[in-house]
């Protein structure tokens, strides 16, 4: 069952980066499916209770970050700009929200951070000043892939704190 998530994961991964990256939107369907590859990944990992506590923490987490951004456009720009579709894309909350499935809250975090750091350095090594669209879901779906590979061949489960606890505190 592992593999069979897995590789819906990894399929979908790589359309969203493909269709990101040449059309600057991403086709709904592969949200769900990346979704369902998660579940499955998640399910085979750990307790459904573990996975649907660390799937809301991390919900929690962005939407936190996302009231955070349009309080600061809001205050910025008095109000007079949406914000899905002019600073950030309905597909870019989609895929974060379909991230969310494959992390502990710790790993979210790192990774979310770590991926839109990534997503800054591919934009300027393509030429981003020239470009006026990120590719972000497209990126970020990179950088997950990259770590979902990375977590599978090293055996480190990104559902599990306690690796990252441990570092952190010096053990």
């Amino acid at each position: 069952m592992y593999f069979a998530a897995f590789a819906i994961s990894g399929i979908s991964l790589l359309m969203i980066v493909y269709q990101d990256y040449r059309f600057r939107a991403v086709h709904w369907i592969l949200f769900p499916l990346l979704a369902l590859g998660g579940i499955g990944m998640g399910v085979a990992g750990q307790p459904v209770v573990k996975m649907l506590t660390n799937m809301g923490s991390n919900l929690a987490f962005l939407g936190l970050q996302l009231a955070l951004l349009k309080g600061y456009f809001l205050l910025r720009r008095k109000g007079k700009e949406p914000l899905l579709d002019t600073k950030i894309g309905l597909g870019d909350i989609l895929f974060l929200a379909a991230a969310c499935i494959f992390f502990s809250p710790l790993n979210f975090i790192g990774f979310y951070i770590l991926s839109l750091l990534f997503a800054i350095g591919s934009w300027f090594s393509m030429g981003g000043l020239r470009k006026t669209l990120i590719p972000l879901a497209g990126l970020q779906a990179f950088f997950l892939l990259v770590c979902l590979c990375v977590g599978w061949w090293s055996k480190y489960s990104l559902l599990d704190d306690d690796w990252l606890l441990l570092k952190i505190m010096g053990l």
